[in-house]
């Protein structure tokens, strides 16, 4: 049986990479000096960081330890830039939709103006 490939392909995931990267940046040490302080292998924490495997409670407890800050910080920092990112999503794609269907009524309008006799407030067929 072989091993399942994992990808941190979600906005939360991105997220929390993201912020371990900023963390480590703010913090002033080398990923290097982060490794050597938490204990996890080379390997692991930069297929991680590239996002090629899932971060768990555990590391992100020894990243926090190691970078002097509250756990709960970092992952709040990274529900936060996650939430924002699918709101911005969720926003473009309405205004795409409500554009999208728009542009359909008024096409169906030009069509229907085209096919059909201009009718008053009342129903009655005017000559244009």
């Amino acid at each position: 049986m072989g091993t399942r490939a994992y990808s941190a392909d979600d906005d939360f995931s991105r997220a929390v990479t993201a912020r371990i990267d900023q963390a480590i940046r703010d913090a002033g040490i080398s990923k290097a000096d982060l490794i050597k302080k938490t204990g996890l292998s080379h390997n692991y924490v930069y297929k991680r960081l590239r996002g090629e495997g899932p971060w768990t409670t555990h590391d992100i407890d020894l990243i926090s330890r190691a970078l002097d800050i509250e756990p709960l910080t970092l992952m709040a920092g990274a529900a936060k830039t996650a939430d924002s990112g699918m709101k911005a999503d969720s926003e473009k794609q309405a205004t795409q939709r409500v554009s999208e269907i728009l542009r359909n009524l008024s096409d169906t309008f030009a069509l229907a103006a085209d096919d059909e006799p201009y009718r008053d407030a009342e129903g009655t067929t005017v000559e244009q």
